[in-house]
């Protein structure tokens, strides 16, 4: 599939000049537009030789002032096409009545390597502990029919858990990004000049790491490559790498490496090239409720405060599901109503009845607070309003149900008396 983007002004269209160019084709792939083009949006192709230009009406959804336009042209190899060798397709584009752009050099290979996991890496957890080293050695098998070149190994580790050793030919990054959990996760990119040839099995080192005070559900991602820019990139766009020593013990797959050994083509699509290893980490966290109620108007209006504390040891994420980890029940007495906007994640399921999703995490030491606008109707009664943390399932069946990783119950539930004065408990 060939993808282009780019702005345009809301509610207009305006017509791409797409051009292909496969002059560079010659003995590696046939190819062919899509019998499709050329009837309805305006689209139209011409063909001289080997290069045809197509033009497409492009526009934005209603009130979006971007585009994006699919182009699915069809390549199909030459029989007795040099396998490994790339030819070349030449993609360029512009407005209609405009220069067309730059071209973009598309690499079309016949065959190429086909790097693969062992389908039993992931099968099932590991079981692990605070202060555990992991991390499992590597078979690869090339499935395809060409050699990689060398072998280029991504890890990527989730939060709680930190590389024990640093291999002379391995970069080693810590994320970019802003999204909390993330923070502390690291990333590895390892180049080994090692070549797998095809239906060969090779056996990498274990890239280990270190199971941090906090871990409980944590996992390392592994992805494969002959060529470490294409298939990584998404590993180098999230993490600040530092550039591999080159100095100390490297990671080995188990061969001799070779010094002059050069990017492969890249790996043949449908591989098992990207596998996420799970432990069950023995630990567990301490959720407990809280909540603190701020009176008004002589307490017959105020806030509740509705707090989750997370008092460790372990860091609860659900990173991989986006689940939320948990929320809230928050039941209210006879003559207490909400009385204003709920929060985003908050939402009365009934005149007496309040509930709020957690996160997809709350961290060791950190908290998640919902502040709910409320009407008392006689605050000298001092009603209780009562508060209690749950599953996401004890959210659907309005019940209190203990959390699958929090070791004491007797905290996730708390009262709140709603009287003319501040109370907290």
């Amino acid at each position: 599939m060939v993808s282009s983007s780019g702005p345009i002004a809301a509610n207009t269209s305006r017509d791409l000049v797409v051009r292909f160019d496969a002059t560079g084709l010659d003995g590696i792939a046939g190819f062919a537009l899509n019998p499709n083009w050329g009837a309805g949006w305006g689209s139209s192709c011409t063909t001289t030789g080997q290069v045809s230009t197509c033009t497409f009406n492009v526009r934005p959804w209603p009130g979006e002032t971007t585009f994006t336009q699919n182009f699915n042209p069809t390549l199909t190899a030459i029989v007795g096409a040099p396998q490994g060798q790339a030819g070349h397709l030449k993609i360029s584009q512009g407005w209609a009545g405009s220069p067309v752009g730059p071209a973009t050099d598309v690499a079309v290979y016949a065959g190429g390597p086909k790097l693969e996991l062992d389908p039993n890496l992931d099968s099932q957890p590991y079981d692990t502990q605070p202060g555990a080293v992991i991390g499992q050695p590597l078979q690869v098998t090339n499935n395809g029919t060409v050699a990689s070149g060398r072998l280029v190994v991504a890890a990527q580790l989730s939060p709680g858990l930190s590389f024990t050793q640093h291999f002379a030919n391995c970069s080693y990054g810590t994320y970019t990004g802003t999204t909390e959990p993330f923070k502390s996760a690291e990333a590895a990119i390892c180049t080994v000049n090692t070549s797998v040839q095809p239906g060969q099995t090779v056996t990498v080192d274990p890239i280990q790491a270190l199971v941090g005070s906090d871990a409980l559900y944590s996992d390392i991602s592994y992805t494969l490559s002959s060529d470490d820019d294409y298939a990584l990139r998404f590993v180098r766009g999230s993490y600040a790498f530092t550039p591999a020593s080159q100095t100390g013990p490297r990671l080995t797959a188990g061969l001799p490496e070779d010094d002059n050994a050069q990017s492969g083509p890249p790996t043949l699509g449908q591989a098992r090239d990207y596998a996420v290893v799970q432990y069950r980490v023995d630990n567990h966290a301490d959720f407990s409720a809280h909540g603190a109620w701020a009176p008004t108007d002589g307490g017959t209006k105020g806030t509740v405060s509705v707090k989750v504390h997370n008092g460790g040891p372990a860091s609860v994420e659900y990173l991989r599901s986006g689940n939320p980890i948990g929320g809230v029940l928050v039941t209210l007495p006879a003559g207490v109503t909400v009385s204003g906007k709920l929060p985003a994640d908050c939402g009365k399921v009934n005149p007496g009845l309040v509930h709020c999703y957690l996160p997809t995490f709350l961290l060791n030491g950190a908290d998640r607070t919902f502040d709910l606008p409320l009407a008392v109707a006689d605050p000298a009664a001092a009603p209780a309003v009562t508060i209690g943390v749950t599953t996401e399932q004890g959210l659907y069946e309005n019940a209190v149900q203990p959390l699958p990783y929090d070791d004491v119950d007797a905290n996730n539930t708390t009262s709140l008396a709603l009287g003319t004065t501040a109370t907290q408990s």
